[in-house]
């Protein structure tokens, strides 16, 4: 018989007990055991968010214009005063997390930019919330937080344009949050 400590009193009881037999609290004993999955849930989700997808040997500089570029609907901005940010090819970002990740990050992570590339790939990851790999399947840069309605408008090729903050790398990948306001 299994035994644990009685959340009142300390006292020794079965695990299995409806009741303690020293203060009468029921249910003295709380199996830990959906702490342990909790943990083991969040571990996983960690690791398949940092690793989802796949991967061919498609590459892409951005230099190819498609005729149609997709652009993410704006979203009017907190402040009235628009504020104005640089733009960046999904092509030059990886380049650099490529040569140097570490200068890379001093130069472009936390900023935010108008982010264009070719879309590679549209995925979900294992929250199911879309993913687009830019530039290519080897090696893209992933863009989340884009909505679903709007990813589902894109194709493979087609070029896209996005009001980005640079997350950094996950495993060699650049990534972009391309969540909240949008602006020119």
């Amino acid at each position: 018989m299994a035994l644990g400590k009685c959340r009142e009193c300390g006292r020794k009881v079965a695990k299995s007990a409806g009741s303690c037999p020293g203060c009468g609290v029921k249910k003295p004993v709380r199996s830990t055991s959906w702490v342990a999955w909790g943990g083991l849930a969040l571990v996983v989700y960690v690791g398949a968010k940092a690793c989802s997808g796949s991967h061919s040997t498609a590459a892409n500089t951005d230099a190819t214009p498609v005729a149609a570029a997709a652009v993410v609907p704006e979203t009017p901005a907190a402040s009235p005063v628009p504020v104005k940010i640089d733009k960046l090819s999904a092509g030059t970002l990886l380049q650099a997390y490529s040569a140097n990740e570490i200068a890379a990050d001093a130069k472009y992570k936390g900023k935010r930019f108008r982010v264009t590339g070719t879309v590679a790939a549209i995925k979900s990851d294992i929250t199911d919330d879309p993913q687009v790999w830019l530039v290519s399947e080897l090696n893209p840069v992933v863009a989340n937080g884009l909505t679903k309605a709007f990813a589902g408008t894109l194709n493979k090729g087609d070029n896209m344009s996005a009001s980005c903050n640079v997350s950094g790398s996950i495993i060699g990948m650049p990534t972009l949050d391309c969540s909240g306001p949008q602006s020119q």
